[in-house]
């Protein structure tokens, strides 16, 4: 575990704050209440920008990734691919076979209740959590992290992540607890790929 926090710190201390505060204002407000609140706030000027945003959990990231590791560390791409594959894998089982009656905010609330959905963006009802989009994220900035195995700019890493599961909850697409949730599976198996990669094949990042 110590190599996890070696290579990683800023980004797991960033995303251990993310965990805590949101579990914080979810006990406060509710998940639907600290909903209401956030969406209450948000112009309508940003709104394409978060849509783009939303997009680099579609592929778009891990396909920006793969490109940046060709030329910087070819050696990690199947750890990264294997970790991407097992974090998105464990959250869609999870969130097909255990929870795919939980709703999103499109059915909890009425389009003209206090919720401002954006316009132009196709809204999913069930399956809400936890986040497919923020898990790919998560794994895609995290295992990059981990290749890139500085401490301090590691934390560089989380910032894309945060912005991308923030988007979901931004486009009403997801509720704070589904985002949290995806953003822990997504850390948990990676970082138990990269464990598992450092024991069998400890030298499996050197250049």
């Amino acid at each position: 575990m110590r190599v996890l926090f070696q290579r990683t710190g800023g980004f797991l201390i960033l995303w251990l704050v993310f965990l805590l505060l949101g579990t914080v204002l979810i006990s406060l407000y509710g998940k639907t209440g600290f909903h209401i609140l956030v969406n209450r706030y948000q112009p309508e000027t940003t709104d394409t920008i978060f849509i783009w945003i939303t997009r680099l959990g579609e592929g778009w990231g891990l396909a920006a990734g793969f490109i940046f590791l060709l030329f910087y560390h070819r050696k990690s791409l199947l750890f990264y691919f294997s970790s991407w594959a097992f974090s998105v894998l464990t959250v869609q089982f999870f969130k097909k076979g255990f929870f795919s009656n939980i709703p999103r905010p499109a059915s909890v609330f009425a389009e003209d209740g206090p919720v401002r959905f954006v316009e132009g963006v196709s809204y999913r009802h069930w399956e809400s959590f936890p986040s497919g989009h923020t898990a790919d994220a998560f794994s895609v900035c995290f295992a990059l992290a981990l290749i890139m195995g500085n401490t301090y700019r590691s934390s560089w890493w989380f910032f894309p992540a945060f912005l991308i599961a923030f988007s979901r909850v931004y486009l009403s697409q997801h509720f704070l607890q589904d985002v949290l949730a995806g953003s822990l599976v997504s850390v948990l198996c990676t970082s138990l790929c990269f464990l598992m990669w450092h024991k069998w094949k400890p030298g499996f990042l050197n250049t």
